[in-house]
């Protein structure tokens, strides 16, 4: 029944949390195509970003956040700062 439970629960987790990032960024470029002149550029500038910050976010996770924090607190962290960015994109 646990295996169940994983192999049910991960696939529904990844897309409740990837759909949304995955949809983030071709908004985010839909919305700035008006003010720019070459949008693949653009395009290309937001990828780049993503990946920084991605590379950047696991890296003071995994080294920083983690040990300090324990698994509880940085999920905490993480969900206080979603929300935050939530109300303030509104």
């Amino acid at each position: 029944l646990d295996t169940w439970i994983y192999l049910i629960a991960f696939p529904i987790i990844s897309f409740l949390t990837g759909y949304p990032v995955g949809r983030i960024f071709c908004l985010s470029i839909k919305y700035q195509q008006k003010f720019v002149e070459r949008p693949g550029v653009l395009a290309a500038l937001i990828y780049y970003s993503d990946l920084w910050g991605a590379a950047l976010t696991a890296l003071i996770t995994a080294c920083i956040l983690i040990p300090i924090l324990g698994f509880i607190g940085t999920l905490a962290l993480a969900v206080g700062l979603v929300t935050t960015a939530i109300i303030l994109a509104k």
